[in-house]
């Protein structure tokens, strides 16, 4: 009779299969981990509080609606050229090309095209990709900084769905944003919208302005779409049915929350939702938010639909400061570079803090092998320290991001390995960068250098985020005489 023994050993099938189905098992889980952790020993996610204490957004995200989100404080004291405390505020835009939800919900070409049945097999997986490489990168942002962006200008995003699911899907659900975003006409069904951080601005009013085909030139009666301000679309400025099919320009208007700096009792700083940025209107903050029409067409034929909508900026941007408000940012994808001559149309309103770049040939886009400035930013003579109101004296003040994160320290006012950065004579003009962050970045195999990482090259899948750099303007506020608290 023949006594079978158990298998063991390392000569035993048994045994070498068993750690074969261990092996796949640890694979599995660090797989998993890793996608629950994409910066995980990352460099460029070195600045991540991955053990912070605060608690995921709670509670509803709402469309052109202010919520109080989680008191994040990240505010950094600079001194201003009065030598009295101000701080910077920083503006991001970023045109985050055919931001699609993975649903077919709707009527578009474009939605079917981006789903997970359609033409270019958009499944939430790969959705997901792109949203946490979009959080990733304001991270990187504020390693390179020292701060988050304050207010992230977007163009080409679908719905509000997308906005939510990145803010409460991605590493940015740990932070304070809150979004506004309105359906626009475009036929492709992309809008734009906006991110703000509620920690540091309170969201007062916001609208979707409507391009008009027959609106005139900048200052025509009857099309007024400031908050509060007087009037509807209608004759003889616009009427409703010429409506232009195409991406509307948001307004928000903002106040800055302000740290009140703490005396010697030792208490720690409050909020104050009442602090002015420098006069005008109860200290109010308008930002602007384009997509121009593109040159789809032909550049000269679709030339008169821009100019309609640089007309358009300029009649907004009037009628902000004819309500008081002297302060205004405006930004976007003008689809056209600065040496077009219908921008000249926007001054002595809105100055251009984009032009050193262009003379350098730097840009945002790249086509064959040339890189191109269609992503702008102008601001009103309001956050020049001169008040010269003109923008001759804005043309030295350009940064290009540095390679890597956390090369800027802790200092807005600084850049890579330490170099400051200027903001003007008086030590407050707005200062506009670039942002070359390196995972947004691949090899240019065609010509030479590097290129933007797209989402889609064609039909192929290639795993990026934009066909755009994002772009970061940092102002400067005005030092106030704030009183410390009584001992």
């Amino acid at each position: 009779m023949r006594t079978h023994f158990p298998c063991s050993g390392p000569f035993c099938p048994v045994f070498h299969l068993r750690r074969k189905l261990l092996s796949v098992f640890l694979l599995l889980v660090h797989i998993s981990f890793v996608q629950e952790n994409p910066c995980l020993g990352a460099s460029d996610c070195s600045n991540q509080k991955e053990k912070a204490k605060d608690k995921p957004i709670s509670g509803d995200l709402y469309t052109n609606s202010s919520v109080e989100g989680q008191k994040l404080v990240q505010t950094t004291f600079v001194q201003g050229g009065d030598g009295e405390p101000g701080r910077t505020l920083s503006v991001m835009f970023w045109n985050v090309e055919n931001f699609f939800d993975w649903r077919n919900d709707s009527t578009t070409v474009s939605d079917a095209e981006f789903s997970a049945a359609g033409e270019r097999h958009w499944t939430w997986k790969r959705f997901q990709a792109k949203a946490n490489a979009f959080a990733k990168a304001l991270l990187w942002v504020s390693a390179d900084t020292g701060n988050l962006p304050d207010i992230v200008g977007l163009a080409e995003v679908e719905n509000a769905f997308v906005l939510r699911q990145v803010l409460t899907k991605t590493l940015l659900r740990k932070l304070d944003y809150r979004y506004v975003h309105y359906d626009s006409p475009d036929r492709r069904g992309i809008d734009v919208a906006l991110l703000y951080r509620t920690s540091v601005l309170e969201l007062l009013d916001s609208k979707p302005c409507h391009l008009y085909a027959d609106a005139g030139p900048p200052g025509a009666p009857g099309i007024s779409d400031t908050p509060g301000g007087p009037g509807t679309p209608g004759t003889p400025g616009a009427s409703a049915d010429s409506v232009m099919a195409t991406r509307d320009i948001l307004l928000c208007v903002f106040r800055e929350k302000r740290p009140v700096i703490p005396g010697s009792t030792g208490k720690i700083p409050e909020i104050e939702n009442s602090f002015p940025f420098g006069g005008g209107c109860d200290g109010k903050l308008a930002v602007l938010v384009n997509h121009h029409p593109s040159k789809y067409g032909g550049a000269v034929e679709s030339d008169s639909r821009r100019r309609l909508a640089v007309q358009r900026l300029r009649f907004l941007a009037d009628s902000l400061a004819a309500e008081g408000i002297n302060r205004i940012i405006a930004g976007g994808d003008f689809n056209d570079t600065p040496d077009n001559p219908v921008f000249k149309l926007l001054e002595p309103a809105l100055l251009p803090m984009h032009m050193d770049f262009f003379r350098h040939g730097e840009g945002t886009i790249k086509y064959e092998g040339k890189w191109d400035l269609i992503d702008h930013f102008y601001v009103s003579p309001g956050w020049l320290s001169d008040r010269t109101g003109t923008a001759s004296g804005m043309n030295g003040h350009r940064k290009t991001a540095g390679q890597g994160p956390g090369s800027a320290g802790k200092d807005p006012s600084t850049g890579p390995a330490g170099q400051q950065l200027s903001f003007g004579p008086a030590g407050q003009q707005p200062l506009m960068r670039i942002l070359r962050i390196p995972f947004l970045l691949t090899r240019d195999t065609a010509y030479t250098g590097d290129k933007p990482l797209r989402t889609y090259v064609g039909p192929r899948y290639t795993g990026g985020v934009s066909d755009h750099l994002p772009i970061l303007l940092v102002v400067r506020l005005p030092g106030q005489n704030v009183a410390a608290e009584p001992p």
